[in-house]
């Protein structure tokens, strides 16, 4: 063996159009598809050459379910991590004038005294929401009760903050 290792199931100039065309029948096969993925995966290392002892299963991608790949390498995650930092940044500059400028209900000729208030208020909901103050109801699939002791803690909460 080399010093850089086994080069695995990596194609040469002479198998490379099958074993492409191979991977990206693999590729369409799902998670519930796994004895069509191995047989193609068993083509893919015949087509390679290689000679291995026991039979090659074919990686299986956690996140979409797609074979062929893992999810360090899976398209659908990228985006989804890609989705998920946007919205952080979203959050994280919310108390950005950008922000606010980013959200359909600002008006776009908002005074200085408006921007300013509306700052305010994300930085009293914040704090609120560090109390851990919430409403104690049990059923909330409609929102708060705003009759519970924690829904009218938060509300004196919200009319008794200040800076």
């Amino acid at each position: 063996m080399s010093k850089r290792g086994s080069n695995g199931y990596r194609p040469n100039k002479a198998n490379q159009a099958e074993v492409l065309r191979l991977r990206g029948r693999l590729a369409q096969c799902r998670k519930q598809d796994w004895q069509r993925a191995s047989c193609i995966m068993a083509q893919i290392v015949d087509a390679v050459g290689s000679k291995s002892a026991g039979g090659v299963e074919p990686r299986l991608c956690k996140y979409c379910g797609f074979f062929g790949h893992t999810m360090q390498w899976c398209k659908a995650y990228k985006v989804e991590l890609a989705e998920r930092e946007r919205l952080d940044m979203e959050l994280f500059m919310r108390d950005d004038k950008r922000w606010c400028e980013s959200q359909p209900w600002y008006n776009k000729n908002v005074t200085p005294e408006r921007e300013a208030q509306c700052k305010f208020e994300w930085r009293r909901y914040d704090a609120a929401c560090a109390t851990g103050l919430e409403c104690l109801a049990e059923n909330q699939e409609r929102g708060p009760c705003l009759q519970c002791a924690g829904c009218v803690a938060w509300r004196e909460f919200i009319d008794t903050y200040s800076e």
